[in-house]
């Protein structure tokens, strides 16, 4: 029995983003090194991160989390 693979010619199937693991303080300083006049402050990451609006995890003294999350959550409530 011979099987073949079956892929159209209109879908693109592209690899996951790359995670970009963050703290709130490196996330906070990509931020604004792209938007110096931005809104977005240190307790704002914070209240997003306690909230549970996007995934993170608590190394004990440091909460890290993935800046692409964090961008996406921004970008839908803006």
């Amino acid at each position: 029995m011979t099987t073949t693979n079956f892929q159209p010619d209109n879908i693109t199937i592209s690899a996951p983003a790359e995670k970009r693991f963050r703290t709130v303080n490196t996330a906070y300083e990509e931020i604004i090194n792209r938007d110096p006049g931005t809104a977005v402050s240190r307790h704002a990451i914070r209240t997003i991160l306690k909230e549970n609006k996007i995934p993170s995890l608590d190394l004990g003294h440091k909460v890290i989390f993935d800046l692409n999350d964090l961008e996406r959550y921004l970008g839908m409530i803006c």
